[in-house]
């Protein structure tokens, strides 16, 4: 839990610091995930009704000039993801038939804080980062 705080302590120090240049641009990003889980032959056949959980992403994003097209962009962002599990079956208790439902949820939250270089190539309307 400490690293996470001094995670999060670098990337205010970061945006706080970028905010002294004259050209940086900070924003904010949030998205939906909807992923799909592929299966394998055998986990199909152990857990038919696998699938994947709904998520979000939201995060703060920077971008400070470093000269000759080069920037530094670091971001901060937390994302959840997740998977479900939901199995059946039926139980004969005294010849009575009882069905048996299963349901497992596993999410994830993640902090994220990637470090990118980008070179800026192209004027204009367009150009193409790398």
């Amino acid at each position: 839990m400490t690293s996470i705080r001094n995670l999060f302590l670098l990337g205010i120090a970061l945006f706080a610091t970028s905010a002294l240049y004259a050209q940086v641009s900070v924003g904010v990003r949030a998205g939906y995930q909807n992923a799909s889980v592929r299966l394998t032959e055998n986990l199909d056949a152990l857990a038919p009704d696998f699938r994947a959980v709904d998520g979000y992403n939201i995060g703060a994003v920077a971008e400070i000039p470093l000269g000759r097209g080069f920037a530094f962009q670091p971001e901060l962002s937390v994302s959840r993801k997740g998977f479900m599990l939901n199995e059946g079956t039926q139980l004969d208790l005294f010849n009575i038939p009882i069905p048996v439902n299963v349901e497992a949820e596993s999410r994830f939250t993640y902090l994220e804080a990637p470090m990118l270089l980008k070179y800026k190539a192209g004027e204009g309307p367009v150009q193409a980062y790398f």
